[in-house]
Formats: structure tokens, sequence, C-alpha cells
């Protein structure tokens, strides 16, 4: 990692063994699974990181639309639905009783 990333983060390949936060769809985006952690001898940065093909939690940019839509990528890497382009996944529909989604909720993805 390039530094401390949170869970839930859409992270992309940024150089050799290096991830960073994600600020478009451009790359391959991945997703923290956890909270990055700094080693303390060799002081590089390690998280868990999901790609392709997976479904997993990412925190929303902007308010989501009930129906979901493709998802995007901006701002550090939080998901935002841009149904214009096809985008790096899906944004699941909003589930019966789910509060809507804002800014900074976790939104359930599917990872292409």
């Amino acid at each position: 990692m390039t530094g401390a990333t949170p869970q839930h983060t859409a992270v992309k390949h940024v150089s050799a063994n290096q991830w960073g936060a994600a600020n478009d769809t451009s790359s391959l985006i991945g997703v923290t699974l956890e909270d990055a952690y700094q080693d303390p001898d060799s002081g590089l940065w390690w998280a868990p990181v999901v790609i392709s093909g997976q479904d997993t939690f990412l925190i929303a940019d902007a308010a989501i639309p009930d129906e979901g839509g493709f998802l995007h990528v901006r701002n550090g890497g939080r998901a935002y639905v841009d149904n214009a382009s096809t985008g790096c996944g899906t944004i699941a529909p909003r589930n019966i009783g789910e509060p809507e989604r804002v800014a900074g909720s976790l939104i359930f993805v599917h990872m292409r």
C-alpha cells in the first residue's frame, strides 16, 4: 500500500507490489478487506486486497440510487453510480428494509 488506507477503499495498482487509493476506474481496481497496517521493521504498508470477480463492500462517495447501477470510483477510493458508462462493476440495488445509502455508507458491490 502507498500509506494508511481504510478498509473498504477502492485501490489501484500503482507500481510493482504497491496499491494506492483509486480516483478513477482507468486501471485495475481492488478493494481493501482490512485497514492497512505498517510493518514496524520495514516501514511498508500492507493490506489484503480483493480484485475482479468478487462481491464486497465499498464506501459510498455520494447517495446511491435504490436501483444501484454501474460502479465508478473517485475521491480517494469512494464509490458512486454513473450509468453513462459500464465502470468496473455493479452496485447492488437497495435491499428491502435497508436504510437509504448516502455518502459514507457501506454499499454492496460486484467487482468485474
